[in-house]
């Protein structure tokens, strides 16, 4: 079936043998045909589209060869062909035009003024229609092929096979991070296909942001888009430009890939959303669980793993959405460090927990200076509407939960004008204070403050802990020096020790505040009444 026509299949029908000659351009026949016109204007050929069969009477180039020869000339590259009506206006086409026709190639045929135009005006749009036709007959059979496959759970394999038999092209998919691809069977069968792979990544990385088909050389990639989030692409080769046909069969196809797409991420978002729940709910009672799924992710908790979230700021219109393309691009720059990381998308609060294992909490200083905590805040000051906020590495699987609250939490206390990264260290007495003696938060406050001044006089035989404690308790370092019976700067000297151990300053206000307050939960925690 014909998904198109061209002169040399009008040539061929009844209207033409019986009424209509061609008389030059026969080297134009291949031109294809979109629709046909009447034009008599001067100037009509300025007003005409690619693939269209012009005819006329040619009245207004009756007494004029020389403009007549330009409007030809001004067809080349926009008319499928010209018919002129000959005994009414010109007795003869001139040989001027019969040159000019075959030197542009453009099919010229004339018909005698007792044919009516109407008549070949029916004839060439039937055969149009009929191409139409022929098109949309294959395109549901196609649709319907592609419907069962999907209904009956078809691989896209067995489609992208499917569709190069139809449309005699090699498609494959690919997903965003790359790690999935369907469909290279074909493809590995050409030459250099590492290198052309290669290539296709290198297009779309550097196109990650386009929404709409792209092509670049030989490579069509089509982005397969559903909610704002872009599952995946499918790339499509061909040197030359794709046709109607296979315009229509890709769109079906695409469509079909990108709902296949959506279903198993929603599945599996479904699952990640249960794994949270079960992390925040009942680690203990689910561990066995909790830790066979993230190993099947290739998450070691044992290595150290931090949760970081993320929120997209969203415009102050009521109605505004998030836009999922950024923060999937930041995604993907953040897998191009670290490829393994488990992102959970929870549609009803718009942001994203990110497990990342890996880490460790001893080493969080260094690695926000030149690790993978560096570079999560450097790649973040490209998506200045995405905030970030990271929480501590842990160890244990019931300290995961508290790494997730804490990171969820820290943008409680974001300021609007700071950077678009929260740190939880920036927030560990509010942590405390709000979590209160006993829980999670407060531990982690406990361990960043206090346990180090008790492992460093443990270590050292010192008495930091003991020399805070008398100035806590005598409300000066005066009082502390009389009750320790030293020298006033004996005090200040341990005091000043302690920024070194754990990285606050007594001395610093806020730091003192931070402190006393780590001190006062120490001593009570185990007297406290829950």
């Amino acid at each position: 079936m014909r998904e198109f026509i061209d002169v040399e299949w009008l040539a061929e029908t009844a209207m033409f043998k019986d009424n209509v000659r061609l008389v030059a351009g026969k080297g134009g026949l291949h031109r294809r045909v979109t629709y046909v016109t009447v034009q008599e204007a001067p100037d009509f050929y300025e007003w005409i589209d690619g693939g269209v069969f012009v005819l006329s009477t040619w009245y207004a180039f009756k007494d004029n060869v020389d403009a007549g020869l330009a409007a030809i000339r001004n067809m080349r590259d926009t008319a499928s062909g010209v018919c002129i009506k000959i005994n009414r206006f010109l007795n003869e086409v001139p040989a001027e035009y019969i040159r000019c026709a075959d030197e542009c190639n453009l099919p010229l045929f004339v018909v005698d003024k007792d044919v009516k135009f109407r008549e070949i005006i029916r004839s060439i749009t039937l055969e149009i229609n009929m191409a139409h036709v022929n098109v949309l007959i294959q395109l549901n059979d196609y649709y319907t092929y592609l419907f069962k496959t999907a209904l009956e759970d078809g691989s896209a394999d067995s489609m992208l096979l499917d569709f190069a038999r139809r449309s005699g092209l090699i498609a494959f998919t690919i997903s965003t991070d790359f790690k999935q691809l369907r469909g290279l069977r074909s493809f590995q069968k050409l030459p250099d296909h590492e290198y052309r792979l290669q290539t296709v990544k290198d297009i779309i990385k550097s196109s990650s942001s386009r929404v709409e088909y792209f092509c670049e050389n030989e490579y069509h990639v089509f982005p397969c888009i559903a909610r704002g989030y872009c599952y995946g692409y499918l790339v499509v080769l061909s040197a030359d430009a794709l046709s109607d046909r296979q315009r229509l069969y890709i769109t079906q196809l695409v469509n079909i890939i990108t709902i296949k797409w959506l279903d198993r991420q929603e599945q599996e978002n479904d699952s990640l959303l249960s794994l949270l729940d079960m992390i925040m709910n009942s680690p203990e009672r689910d561990q066995k669980q909790i830790i066979q799924f993230l190993n099947k992710k290739s998450i070691d908790v044992a290595s150290g793993i931090r949760a970081i979230q993320l929120k997209y700021s969203k415009s102050k219109k009521s109605n505004a959405k998030v836009n999922f393309s950024v923060v999937q691009r930041f995604l993907i720059d953040l897998m191009a460090i670290k490829p393994n990381l488990l992102y959970i998308w929870d549609k009803a609060a718009d942001s994203f927990t990110l497990l990342v294992d890996g880490q460790s909490r001893e080493e969080d200083e260094e690695d926000l200076l030149r690790g993978f905590l560096y570079n999560v805040t450097k790649i973040s000051e490209n998506y200045r509407e995405i905030y970030v906020s990271i929480g501590p590495a842990v160890t244990l699987l019931s300290d995961l939960r508290v790494s997730i609250r804490m990171a969820i939490n820290s943008f409680l206390f974001k300021n609007r004008e700071s950077s678009n990264v929260v740190y939880y260290k920036e927030n560990l007495m509010q942590f405390a204070l709000l979590g209160g003696a006993g829980s999670g938060e407060s531990e982690f406050f406990l361990k960043e403050t206090i346990m180090p001044l008790v492992e460093h006089d443990r270590r050292h035989n010192d008495c930091i802990l003991h020399t805070l404690s008398s100035v806590v308790e005598n409300a000066g370092l005066e009082e502390a020096a009389q009750e320790q019976n030293v020298h006033v700067n004996s005090i200040r000297y341990r005091l000043q020790k302690i920024k070194n151990i754990c990285g606050l300053d007594y001395f610093n206000q806020s730091e003192r505040h931070s402190i006393i307050t780590a001190y006062m939960i120490y001593k009570n925690k185990d007297k406290y009444r829950y």
